[in-house]
């Protein structure tokens, strides 16, 4: 398995931006629960329409400028998407997670 470009922590990481309370077990399963959600669910099929729709909302409502739009878009639609995915996810595919 290799990192998601999507994977907050993995950027952080690698920017050296973490906290004293992000360390690497918690990097390691933050990424194979993104793994996991991609793999068992629609999230990868589901993301640029998701974001392309979230920002065109945002820019509809908010008139901000576009760059501003996306970042926001990006940051908060992977998420929603993410653990509206989760919730999707058969439970023994979460329950196998929680271990």
């Amino acid at each position: 398995m290799e990192p998601r470009d999507d994977s907050r922590l993995t950027f952080n990481y690698s920017t050296g931006a973490l906290t004293d309370e992000d360390v690497p077990s918690t990097i390691a399963s933050e990424l194979v629960i993104v793994h996991a959600i991609y793999e068992k669910t629609r999230y990868g099929a589901l993301l640029k329409d998701v974001l392309d729709a979230l920002a065109l909302h945002i820019r509809k409502k908010y008139r901000i400028p576009w760059n501003d739009v996306w970042d926001v878009a990006r940051f908060y639609g992977s998420c929603m998407l993410k653990l509206h995915c989760y919730e999707q996810m058969a439970p023994e595919d979460r329950d196998a997670l929680r271990r």
